[in-house]
């Protein structure tokens, strides 16, 4: 979790907001997947790295960030426990970096004194984070500290500390928060301890990532033509759709809200494999479905151009998201259909598999 980072950044002046829509995950680190096209969940979409460091704006009188705070999206190989057995998965998070120091009064260099490191890991649910602290606990201590933490250990924020809110932890330099996960490496003074509190303060009254519970089914949530497969139990804009012509093959997705509460501002992408590409890529822009209420379905529909020609072996693919949150299930939130004729929409075979 806290190896060296120097390659793959994204460079920020520490006063600038920005989001990582545009960063690339770095592969080095998974074995045979160095050639592999990366992909950037949509969660990281919504993530600021501003709101996870220390700017200018948080630090007292007489700090200030050296340089500029380095933030990149990455992946990694991670043990993710499921259904109580351990399996390795890619994971992919945020991290941020930054240099804390004394101005020089003078202005001749950015710092004087010693330099303080803080580190952020921005995971996508708090298990994750947990999972990497953990793993970084067994590697540098030998095993995970109680909650208390280490007695022979100097902390840099009380283990036990009330802004956690029973959801974090810290041995050492190494501090756990809900999704977080963070590292100051300074002079092991009070100024260590400074900059710890001063983070904690932050992202303990950050927002955590909205979560959502959309749900693709298998037998109502994509739909080729006139023809409708399963039993309907109803969503406010789902119609039957005639092709406009032999080659224009409606295709319609309906999206499915599993959770409590509404999910707003939700998009449904569609997504294309030819025969023999071996790849998926996107179909037409991501479409909005607005608000679905708990219990309630949403859809979506476009209009495959065919291009005249016959089109077998192809798959069709429908996800459902909404930008910026975590959803509870992602597997679930994938639908893909297999064409096996030209054109007729009842020559469809029905599949869920989770994209990556």
């Amino acid at each position: 979790m806290f190896e060296d980072v120097g390659r793959g950044w994204k460079n920020l002046r520490a006063a600038l907001l920005f989001p990582l829509a545009a960063a690339l995950l770095v592969q080095a680190a998974i074995p045979g997947m160095a050639e592999e096209e990366p992909k950037i969940p949509e969660w990281i979409d919504g993530i600021n790295p501003a709101d996870y460091v220390l700017l200018d704006s948080d630090l007292p009188a007489g700090f200030h960030v050296a340089g500029d705070i380095g933030a990149a999206a990455r992946a990694s190989e991670m043990a993710v426990m499921k259904d109580g057995k351990a399996q390795v998965e890619r994971v992919a998070f945020v991290e941020a970096h930054e240099i804390i120091c004394r101005p020089d009064p003078e202005g001749k260099y950015d710092c004087i004194g010693g330099n303080y490191l803080l580190s952020v890991y921005i995971y996508e649910t708090a298990d994750l984070a947990r999972s990497a602290w953990e793993k970084t606990m067994e590697e540098v201590y030998g095993g995970v500290p109680p909650p208390e933490g280490f007695e022979y250990v100097s902390n840099v924020i009380d283990p036990l500390d009330s802004r956690f809110g029973g959801d974090g932890a810290c041995a050492g330099p190494y501090i756990r928060y809900r999704n977080l996960a963070c590292t100051i490496f300074g002079n092991g003074d009070e100024n260590d301890r400074i900059i710890a509190s001063l983070w904690l303060d932050k992202v303990s009254v950050t927002k955590p990532p909205v979560q959502v519970n959309l749900k693709m089914r298998e037998d109502l949530s994509l739909i080729m033509g006139h023809v409708y497969h399963g039993s309907f139990i109803g969503t406010e804009n789902f119609r039957p759709l005639l092709e406009k012509s032999a080659d224009q093959q409606a295709v319609q997705a309906q999206v499915f809200n599993a959770g409590n509460e509404a999910a707003e501002d939700v998009y449904i992408q569609f997504y294309l494999e030819m025969p023999g590409e071996g790849e998926r890529s996107k179909l037409g822009d991501p479409l909005p479905v607005g608000s679905v209420p708990p219990g309630e379905g949403r859809a979506a529909s476009i209009y495959w151009d065919l291009g005249g020609e016959n089109v077998e072996g192809a798959v069709l693919g429908a996800k459902a998201y909404v930008p910026g949150t975590v959803d509870v299930d992602p597997d679930d939130d994938f639908i893909s259909i297999l064409c096996l004729f030209p054109f007729w929409p009842v020559a469809i075979r029905l599949s869920l598999s989770p994209i990556s």
